[in-house]
């Protein structure tokens, strides 16, 4: 079976992911955001678009200090969990989105969980994915498309996927970054 063509999903992910921020910004221009993310699930091509404000942040990790007696080092993991952020797939709630990107979906769920593919076959596509979506993450924001948010002055973007730690994915982003910059 044939993967995905990773040419016209980029395009398109960068299309759709470039509309739903101009979207999400016009719905929250009161909001001043420290992180925008792609938060991805790649074995069934989920992107979600995520942003956080430090408000929300404050509200979450107050309350995980008081149900779970988090300390220091568990808030600033807090702070890269995307689950845990109030703009979690955003995306969703626009149907240019769910129109275009579930035929996406649908195609990449059909190539990983092919009987006649291998498993060292999905690893790599897996990897691909990711770093493709990366790619598209750092094209969006070189392009100016996070300008019509409202940022803390130490905004940044990040990705992660659900099976990868803050580490491996921090690493790879930093890696692409100097080659996307290179």
């Amino acid at each position: 079976m044939k993967s995905p063509d990773f040419d016209k999903v980029s395009k398109l992910l960068y299309e759709l992911s470039e509309m739903c921020i101009n979207k999400f910004s016009e719905a929250h221009p009161d909001k001043t955001f420290y992180a925008f993310s792609f938060d991805l699930n790649v074995e069934y091509g989920n992107v979600l678009l995520c942003a956080n404000t430090e408000q929300a942040f404050q509200e979450v990790s107050s309350s995980y200090i008081e149900r779970y007696n988090y300390g220091e080092a568990e808030l600033r993991s807090l702070k890269r969990n995307f689950g845990d952020w109030k703009y979690q797939g955003f995306n969703l709630e626009f149907p240019e989105w769910n129109e275009a990107w579930g035929s996406v979906e649908r195609e990449i769920e059909q190539y990983v969980f092919s009987d006649n593919i291998e498993d060292e076959e999905v690893d790599t596509f897996v990897n691909e994915f990711i770093c493709m979506c990366t790619k598209v993450l750092l094209s969006l924001e070189a392009n100016g498309a996070f300008n019509s948010l409202r940022k803390e002055s130490n905004f940044y973007v990040d990705i992660m996927d659900h099976n990868e730690n803050e580490e491996e994915a921090g690493e790879r982003l930093s890696r692409l970054r100097a080659e996307f910059n290179a």
